[in-house]
């Protein structure tokens, strides 16, 4: 008989990882679901790793949280969810390239349209490709102000003339983006932005003849004016239980049930400890000098990992539930802290770098103040390569 298989506990030899509490995911969902009008649909966005917490980890949940449609930023993320076996309607963001339309339309995904040669590609296709063109369905980006994808009604009235004249091309949504909803209490804009909209959308349903999605509604918008999110709601920041300002966590945590949770905490362990006299310089640069004797814990993460170096001097851990200043620059791969006032800390202690440990925690929002930053960057920048492991109260599933 051979030896039996060795088990490897999660987590067990790794030196940083990401610990993401699935059901904090899913938790959120229904909140937001819940604050929401019936009536809308509920598209949570999972680009960028989903906002670092891990496509499929974060996909799956929201699914079972009951999220209607998920929203990308490219091909390559819709696929991978198409591959996973996503079968929910999903909504690409950013640009697809002319020629990869007709494997957006394998797929069965939702584009957003506004750029002329797209158009005359997918009219090419309407006659050579009719069936497999109309599984694409295309919303069109009206520009209301935000002035980074979109076309000016005028603009989009002809658009939808050259649909019209290809009956295989499926538009089904009129779309825009808010250019600033969740930095202030004065919303004249953002008012501005969703009247333009919702009078383009009022055009060009008469001009195609039938009724389309109309959608504008980001996490501020959803949780400030849930009333108004209209046809779908496309949820980032929030989902992952993190408010997209003060400013709206202030105005609207308390109507939410349950609340918001974070779901996602960083680790690392110690990798050294060292005895340093007072008065010597640390790390590169010699931008911190001690001034006492000084017991320093080398941990091995730093701005290849996605913690910034602007949180050289500023930044803190948490190793057995206290906290720990960085000291010095933080570096490629390591970053040093002081534990002097902590209890003895050994070789391979656990770190907190985001999250909870006893009864202390350090959050996205405290890591984004110390960088002078937002908690969309610092979630989103851990790094894609480090190990994401789903948690149920910290243990692993």
């Amino acid at each position: 008989m051979g030896e039996a298989p060795s088990i490897t506990v999660p987590w067990r030899r790794d030196l940083t990882w990401c610990e993401i509490n699935a059901q904090a995911l899913e938790d959120n969902i229904k909140a937001l679901k819940g604050h929401l009008s019936p009536s809308t649909l509920i598209a949570p966005a999972v680009k960028s790793n989903a906002y670092g917490h891990g496509l499929l980890t974060a996909a799956h949940a929201f699914l079972r949280g009951g999220a209607d449609w998920l929203c990308v930023h490219t091909l390559h993320e819709a696929s991978l969810l198409r591959e996973s076996g996503v079968n929910v309607p999903i909504y690409v963001f950013g640009p697809t390239q002319v020629e990869d339309l007709e494997e957006a339309a394998a797929l069965a995904l939702h584009l957003v349209l506004y750029q002329e040669e797209h158009l005359q590609r997918l009219g090419e296709l309407a006659h050579t490709s009719p069936l497999l063109i109309r599984s694409l369905k295309l919303h069109l980006k009206i520009e209301t102000g935000n002035h980074r994808q979109g076309i000016s009604l005028s603009r989009a009235r002809e658009f939808v003339k050259m649909i019209s004249a290809h009956p295989p091309l499926n538009l089904i949504g009129v779309t825009s983006h808010f250019a600033n909803i969740e930095d202030t209490t004065e919303h004249r804009f953002a008012e501005l932005q969703l009247t333009r909209l919702r009078e383009a959308a009022r055009e060009l349903e008469e001009l195609a003849g039938r009724p389309l999605l109309c959608h504008i509604a980001n996490s501020a918008a959803s949780l400030l004016w849930p009333e108004r999110a209209l046809s779908l709601a496309r949820i980032g920041i929030a989902s992952y239980g993190l408010w997209p300002s003060p400013t709206v966590r202030s105005e609207t945590a308390s109507l939410l049930s349950p609340p918001l949770s974070p779901a996602l905490s960083w680790r690392s362990r110690v990798a050294q400890v060292r005895e340093v006299a007072s008065g010597e310089p640390i790390g590169y640069g010699c931008t911190y000098t001690t001034t006492r004797p000084t017991r320093l814990a080398v941990i091995p993460v730093g701005y290849y990992e996605g913690y910034d170096r602007s949180l050289s001097n500023r930044g803190q851990v948490l190793i057995k539930g206290q906290r720990a200043p960085i000291r010095g620059r933080v570096c490629m791969n390591i970053c040093m802290v002081d534990i002097t006032d902590l209890p003895l800390i050994c070789m391979g202690d656990r770190v907190t770098l985001i999250g909870r440990d006893g009864h202390e925690e350090i959050s996205a929002d405290e890591v984004a103040q110390w960088a002078n930053t937002i908690n969309y960057e610092v979630v989103a920048r851990i790094a894609g390569h480090l190990p994401r492991y789903e948690v149920s109260n910290s243990e692993p599933i």
